[in-house]
């Protein structure tokens, strides 16, 4: 089941998302932000880090097709959500012609032309594409018996809730259990909010499950063939089955400890199976620094052939150790901002465009880097993206980065390290940094004529009586993910 998720500005939609997606099983939901000005869910997020996690960008051509494509390449996931922001556009049809049922979000005090009401009659509007008969058939959206699956069919898309939102107040279910349709009230959406109580949100989450088909899987048998995230979970004392509506949620609560622990079982792993020359398959791995320390757990215990689920692409990417040159700062599809101090290397990933491609991977080359220091690895890239390059670098320790958490330590020549949480970089002042990113990537999307994110050396780089290593440790703070 394709789900889009939208309503007006200021609704509380990334709020609302980052809530239901902690009712929905974690072995089966993919999740789509199809918006260039959108929030992730990291917004979501309490930490001390100083870095800001929205994306600001605009629509393109290039953008509407990835995810149209997408969307597409997932007809085997049994939840895929879209998340298009809030306007009622040409691109967001297009968009949501490819989904099968809505859900909106709207704050109570919206005008007129971006009300419930227009939210609702611009979906109902728009026609569903790219599926075929027995797709709509699978989830009712269409009378079974009176379609040929060669007659071609004009379908518009499923209303699954409809959710007043507001700030304050409480919160209510206006539909009854029979209705078709979720009708409620929700309240206190704002940044930062986990809604543990919400009837409303686990009756959505509830539905959503039983409406897909989802059925939760006997086997969370952790093997090398099939390197299952729950499976992993369960391995690690961190998988939780919690019941939404009388349905079975699994869910994986990652520590920043879990890390260890990682290398721990992926080395018995290993030496119980006695055969590295297997092709291990990792799937359902969400939080990057667990899959940069499993990929690189593997591949000190000698598995050299490792890859991992893209759901972008709905199939597995290669993780390799990606060449390494002197003095590039630029590879195909990709910009490498490098910083450089005394006691540490900051080292920005940009991607150029809408989206770093599998060919541009295949191409791809990193920046020799002096790895006797220690490595802090930041950007806007996919999971797999960042474990590659993370277990390219033998640095004396690797922290990638998790907003608003800090960078965390996934691979270090000492094992204390690893799970430990900084919130700065020695000597670097990497807030300073986003900052400037962000400046221009504004200008960008104002002007035509653009400007070059550029940085010399030198540049950022904090003098000893302004270098405060903050750290705080992994093991004992609110650490979960």
């Amino acid at each position: 089941m394709k789900i889009v998720l939208c309503g007006p500005p200021h609704s509380g939609k990334s709020t609302f998302l980052a809530n239901l997606k902690r009712r929905l099983p974690d072995d089966t939901q993919r999740v789509f932000r199809a918006c260039p000005d959108g929030e992730n869910d990291l917004s979501n997020e309490t930490g001390d880090f100083k870095g800001d996690t929205r994306i600001k960008g605009e629509f393109s051509a290039e953008f509407v097709e990835r995810f149209c494509r997408a969307i597409d390449n997932n007809n085997e996931s049994k939840m895929v959500i879209v998340d298009v922001g809030g306007k009622m556009s040409d691109e967001n049809r297009e968009i949501i012609s490819h989904c099968d049922a809505y859900i909106i979000v709207c704050r109570e005090d919206a005008e007129p032309d971006e009300d419930m009401k227009a939210w609702q009659e611009f979906l109902d509007s728009i026609v569903k594409k790219g599926t075929d008969n027995e797709h709509l058939k699978q989830f009712a959206l269409i009378d079974i018996d009176h379609v040929q699956d060669d007659e071609e069919i004009e379908e518009g898309l499923k209303c699954l809730a409809l959710i007043d939102s507001a700030l304050e107040g409480e919160e209510q279910i206006y539909s009854k259990d029979s209705d078709e349709v979720l009708r409620g009230r929700a309240v206190g959406l704002k940044r930062k909010t986990f809604l543990r109580q919400s009837p409303l949100l686990d009756k959505l989450g509830a539905k959503i499950i039983r409406e897909s088909g989802y059925e939760l899987s006997d086997s969370q048998e952790l093997n090398l063939e099939n390197f299952s995230g729950l499976a992993l979970a369960a391995a690690l004392d961190c998988l939780k089955t919690t019941q939404v509506e009388g349905v079975d949620v699994p869910k994986a609560i990652w520590q920043f400890d879990s890390i260890s622990k990682v290398y721990d079982r992926v080395k018995s792993l290993v030496d119980e199976t006695q055969d590295k020359s297997v092709d291990v398959k990792i799937n359902g791995i969400r939080p990057a620094f667990i899959l940069c320390a499993t990929t690189k757990a593997l591949l000190d215990n000698g598995i050299e052939s490792i890859s991992t689920m893209d759901a972008e692409h709905d199939e597995y990417v290669p993780i390799r150790k990606i060449e390494q040159k002197e003095g590039i700062r630029k590879a195909d599809g990709i910009k490498y901002h490098v910083i450089e101090s005394k006691n540490a290397i900051f080292m920005d990933l940009d991607i150029e465009g809408q989206d770093f491609t599998l060919e541009e991977y295949s191409n791809c080359v990193l920046p020799k880097l002096n790895t006797n220091k220690p490595l802090y690895i930041s950007g806007r890239v996919t999971n797999w993206l960042m474990a590659a390059v993370a277990t390219s670098y033998d640095s004396t320790k690797v922290c990638v980065l998790q907003p608003p958490k800090g960078f965390i330590c996934t691979c270090s020549h000492n094992r204390d390290d690893l799970g430990k949480v900084e919130i700065n970089v020695p000597g670097i002042d990497h807030t300073r940094f986003f900052e400037d990113k962000k400046e221009i990537e504004e200008y960008n999307n104002k002007h035509e004529l653009k400007k070059e994110f550029v940085v010399s050396e030198g540049d950022y780089l904090l003098s000893e009586i302004d270098n405060n290593d903050e750290e705080v440790g992994g093991r004992n703070g609110d650490d979960s993910i």
